[in-house]
C-alpha cells in the first residue's frame, strides 16, 4: 500500500502510515499528492483483490473506499491511500 498526503498537514502521511502498520498493514511508501481530495480515501482497481483489501482497511480506519480515478488509474499495483487534513482513523 501507498499513502499520499493531499493536504498542508506536515507529515501526515508518515501518521497515516504508521496508524495502517500498526493495524497490521504493509505500507510500502508514503508522499505529497497534489490533487483534490474531498476526504480521506482508500483507492483499489476493480475487479482486483485490491477490491477486498481497500474495503478492509477501510472498514478497519473508517474511511472511504472508492475506485481509482483516471489521475491514478494506471499507476502500479496496490491500494492507494490519499488522506486528507481531516484524517482522523477511528481505529489503530
Amino acid at each position: 500500500m501507498r499513502v499520499y498526503n493531499n493536504s498542508f498537514v506536515e507529515h501526515l502521511a508518515e501518521r497515516a502510515a504508521n496508524d495502517f502498520r500498526a493495524g497490521g498493514w504493509n505500507v510500502v511508501d508514503t508522499g505529497p499528492h497534489q490533487g483534490k481530495i474531498a476526504e480521506t480515501t482508500v483507492y483499489y482497481r476493480p475487479g482486483t483483490a485490491e477490491e477486498a483489501q481497500a474495503k478492509e482497511l477501510a472498514q478497519q480506519f473508517g474511511l472511504r473506499p472508492e475506485p481509482r480515478f483516471d489521475g491514478i488509474k494506471n499507476a502500479s499495483p496496490g491500494i492507494i491511500v490519499i488522506v486528507t487534513k481531516e484524517y482522523n482513523p477511528k481505529s489503530k
